[in-house]
């Protein structure tokens, strides 16, 4: 039986494809953990031509016996033509006047399709990180968003075909990793044995997808990774996994430590509250780590969670400058706003959770003790309004206020005495916001009502209250 891998990554391209940097990045991640984790035979292709990537998948799938494990993986733009082809781009694509690939420079799936077929291999896997149109933004590629049917281009006997995205989705690429969303958690399945869910020592490719199906949607929840099993797909084994390993331990604990806590968690700073930080920490000491490599384990398991919720942040910084550019919103300016949420992989429900999600109209609505008809869609001057039953004028709904304390996640071990709440060991980065804002739903307008900034954010809607206490004869 051999087990015998091609991967092909397409990173530069004719004109009007954009470049895709970390195609390359992706298969040489691949070839390494297919060989030490799979003992795969593997052969990489690197911006490759038609006749040599065409060449290249023949000798992959001819001459093969019905135990032999083949894997194709590919890294790089996906393309449609006008009947709705499905075609792998090359380093050769080229579209013509009217915007449709030239065939003769890219890979059609069904020339993919009928090398499979004709093969004697039942054991088959085939992963697309894929785009299917390809489009670009600051700091993120689009993968695509073409109506493939996937599984009736490509499915077949003994087959796993596992894709970044479904057929209508994007995937994407973002800076500052070295590889895409997808195929770096493909890679930290197989590496560190985490994508072993039933602990049997082995990788299936039905594991392989879920596991990097979650944490991707950890990432970025727009997402949906896809998995297309043929006959016994899911249990073509892909790659060995370690048994009582003690990284694999700690690793697995801190997931269900995540899991159970995601919203406790500052995933910016990786706090993790006092009571789990103190078992984890005996956790790992009693498994023989050391605390550099603990950190390192938990860092690697928080990842998705704080890039998505540095996705959020972005997402608020831009819609509070759009909003000060322009309000209420266009129908041009709501479909501009919505793009760019999908670009983050944001979900509507994502955004609604940070109170950011646009509301078209200034709604009417009834104010306590205040006449204002639903009008005050801006800052207002203190003492606009009549002071509440406490006395206390505009201590909520006109700006979040910037408070002295940095942020913790509950009051638990606050300085009784009124005196600001300083330590928390995240060196200061973050500081806690109270009361809702002017342009925040009724229910955010309340003094209780805490948010989380870091010290560098500046918005419109953001501020500090001036205090100043009249003089006392003693």
């Amino acid at each position: 039986m051999a087990k015998v891998a091609l991967l092909v990554g397409v990173s530069e391209y004719q004109s009007g494809f954009n470049p895709l940097p970390n195609a390359i990045e992706d298969i040489n991640a691949m070839e390494k953990v297919l060989r030490e984790k799979g003992d795969f035979e593997v052969t990489t292709l690197a911006n490759p031509d038609p006749h040599v990537m065409q060449l290249a998948i023949d000798r992959l799938f001819a001459n093969r016996t019905s135990e032999d494990l083949l894997l194709f993986y590919f890294s790089g733009h996906g393309i449609k033509d006008h009947r709705r082809k499905f075609y792998l781009t090359t380093s050769q694509t080229t579209k013509d006047k009217q915007r449709i690939i030239v065939p003769a420079t890219a890979i059609s799936t069904s020339y993919l399709q009928e090398q499979m077929t004709e093969s004697r291999s039942e054991r088959q896997v085939i992963i697309l990180d894929c785009c299917y149109s390809g489009a670009i933004a600051q700091g993120l590629t689009l993968k695509g968003d073409a109506e493939i049917d996937i599984l009736a281009e490509l499915g077949g006997k003994g087959r796993a075909i596992l894709t970044s995205s479904n057929s209508i989705q994007e995937s994407y690429i973002q800076d500052g990793l070295e590889l895409s969303i997808y195929t770096h958690y493909l890679v930290e399945g197989i590496e560190t044995g985490a994508a072993d869910l039933d602990k049997d020592g082995r990788i299936s490719a039905d594991e392989l997808h879920k596991y990097t199906s979650k944490r991707v949607q950890e990432a970025s929840p727009a997402m949906t990774p896809q998995f297309y099993p043929v006959e016994e797909g899911y249990e073509i084994y892909l790659a060995r996994s370690p048994i009582n390993d003690p990284k694999l331990i700690y690793r697995q604990e801190v997931e269900r430590i995540v899991e159970e806590d995601e919203n406790e968690i500052d995933f910016i700073t990786g706090e993790i509250d006092y009571l789990n930080r103190v078992y984890l920490d005996r956790f790992w000491c009693n498994l023989g780590l050391s605390a550099e490599l603990a950190k390192q384990i938990e860092t690697e398991v928080m990842q998705p969670f704080r890039q998505r919720q540095q996705n959020l942040q972005e997402y608020q910084k831009v819609y509070s400058e759009a909003i000060k550019k322009r309000f209420p919103f266009t129908t041009s300016d709501r479909a501009k706003l919505k793009r760019f949420q999908e670009i983050l992989g944001l979900r509507d429900q994502d955004i609604q959770a940070l109170n950011v999600y646009p509301s078209w109209q200034v709604f009417e609505f009834d104010v306590v003790t205040v006449d204002a008809q639903g009008q005050e869609i801006q800052t207002t001057d203190v003492g606009s309004f009549p002071p509440n039953l406490f006395g206390l004028y505009d201590m909520h709904g006109n700006v979040w206020e910037w408070c002295a304390d940095t942020w913790h996640k509950n009051y638990e071990g606050a300085p009784s005495d009124g005196s600001a709440w300083i330590d928390n060991g995240n060196d200061n980065q973050s500081r806690t916001l109270r009361g809702g804002s002017w342009y925040g739903n009724p229910v955010l307008c309340r003094s209780a009502i805490r948010f989380i900034f870091t010290r560098g954010d500046f918005y419109f809607n953001v501020g500090f209250r001036v205090v100043l206490s009249s003089g006392r004869t003693v």
